[in-house]
């Protein structure tokens, strides 16, 4: 089977400053793993098998992308 993980690392600082202001600091790191075909010619699968193999993977990364670009998009209004 194939799949596709996206994780998200939030980081969240306070900083108080020598003058009582604090400084408060956040950051998101998405790391994306991607599914491979790395198997279509590793198990020898026919030519015809390889070609269904590759499409349904380019459809899969097609939507993943999607799915990234809205992501994207929500986390610029909700900050």
């Amino acid at each position: 089977s194939r799949s596709h993980c996206i994780f998200t690392l939030s980081v969240h600082s306070k900083t108080r400053l020598e003058d009582g202001a604090v400084i408060d600091s956040s950051g998101k790191l998405h790391l994306v793993d991607l599914a491979g075909s790395e198997c279509a010619k590793a198990c020898g699968a026919s030519n015809e098998a390889r070609e269904r193999e590759r499409k349904n993977i380019n459809q899969s990364l097609l939507t993943l992308g999607r799915v990234i670009g809205a992501l994207r998009e929500g986390g610029a209004t909700s900050g």
